[in-house]
Parts: structure tokens; sequence; C-alpha cells
């Protein structure tokens, strides 16, 4: 067998083949069970020309299958990756303010960057959909307090007025001064006593708009009490 498959793989070489007229090459093939062996007899040109002819189908082959496999990627990103995308952006677009965009839902079932695309952009809209709620809250509360402390201010201002009419009604001089001593009010009868106007004393201590003096009945001398003031704030009784 190994005897045969050697003749049968003999190839003979002819520079000018008698019958052909050209160049040619010959295959001798063992006729089994015989003493014949078979000479195929083909020029070089047909069989090159066989050779091409292979190379070509070989070729059209390869660019059949390139071709269909290309088709099958773009079908498969266009399914997968291209078709989601453009729903997504189409939803977007579509959304008539940002408060609506706020509020899409993305599918995050894809196993794929879709779907983790998908997740982080519901993940960041919930974030900053719970953002928009804290500021609206934030400012809410901001307004009532600001009502608030307007509503306050108001108050204050017209118990001012009336602690300042109360204060002009009274027949006494009234000198109003803070923990510190300094004047913050006098009444018309104290700007008498003081000889200072309104203006004029406020701001300034106790001591400078109303000189206080202690008189001795036995010897007649009086002597200045400088902190009448602070007798006053600290006993918090009138002083006479």
């Amino acid at each position: 067998n190994s005897q045969q498959q050697a003749v049968a793989s003999q190839q003979l070489q002819f520079d000018s083949d008698a019958v052909l007229g050209e160049p040619s090459f010959a295959n001798i093939i063992d006729l089994p069970g015989t003493h014949w062996r078979l000479a195929r007899v083909v020029s070089t040109r047909d069989g090159l020309a066989g050779v091409d002819y292979l190379f070509s189908r070989t070729l059209m082959v390869i660019g059949i299958g390139l071709a269909l496999s290309i088709l099958l990627i773009y079908a498969g990103v266009n399914w997968l990756v291209l078709r989601p995308l453009r729903r997504m952006t189409g939803e977007l677009a579509h959304a008539e303010s940002a408060e609506d965009a706020l509020h899409l839902q993305f599918n995050e079932n894809a196993d794929n960057e879709i779907g983790v695309l998908s997740h982080w952009h519901n993940e960041r809209v919930r974030q900053l959909r719970e953002l928009m709620e804290r500021t609206i809250a934030t400012n809410s509360q901001l307004v009532v307090e600001s009502d608030e402390r307007r509503t306050a201010q108001e108050a204050l201002v017209k118990a001012q007025e009336r602690a300042t009419l109360a204060l002009q009604a009274v027949a006494d001089g009234v000198i109003m001064t803070n923990e510190r001593a300094i004047v913050e009010e006098v009444n018309p009868m104290a700007e008498q006593l003081s000889g200072l106007g309104h203006r004029a004393a406020r701001g300034r201590s106790f001591a400078d708009v109303f000189r206080a003096r202690s008189c001795d009945p036995e010897s007649g001398q009086s002597t200045p009490l400088a902190n009448l003031a602070e007798l006053s704030i600290s006993c918090g009784a009138r002083l006479e």
C-alpha cells in the first residue's frame, strides 16, 4: 500500500509535451490488482488556471462570509445598542420640561453597557429629585421663618410705639437704659430735668444725662451720686 501510494503520488514534469506541444506535467496512478499505470497529462497552463479558479472561489467564499459576518455584527449592535440608545434619546427629547425629564426611568434589565448606563441614569435622577425636594423644603422653611420674623419685627415696632406713647404720657421724668447704663429713651419730663433733648441724650451714659446729688439735711451740703444707675440696676427698684 505504501509502495502504491508512493507511485500514485509521483509527478513528472515535461518541458514540451509531444501531443500538447507545451510545458506540462503528468500524474502517475497505479491501477489496483493490475500491473497497469495510468498517466494523466495536464498542461501547466491548465493546471495554473485550475489553481486560479480555486483561489478565486476561495476568495469569493471568504468575502461572502466576511460580508455576512459584518451584517450580523451590525444587526446585533443595532438591536442591542443603537436601538435602545435611540429610544432613550427620543424619550429625553420629548420631555417638555426638566421636571418631566427627571421622572424618566429607563429599563435596567439589559445585561450589557446599556443596562449599566440606564442604572446610573436612574440613580442620578433619583438623587437629583431628592436634592430638589430638600431644596424646595428648605425654601419653604425659609419663607415661613421670614414671614415669622417679619411678623415679630412688626409686633416689636408696634410694641415700641406703644411704649413710646406711654412713656411720653408719664408725668414723671423717665430715663430708659440698657444693662450697661447707656440711655435709650427719655420722656419730655426727663428732657426738662436733664436739660438734654431726646437725640442728645440717646447713646450717652446715664451719669452724663442725669447728674443726681445727695443732700445732707443737717449740713445742707450735697454730694454727687455717680453710681446711681448701678444702684438702680442692682436693686431693681425705684430709688428716691
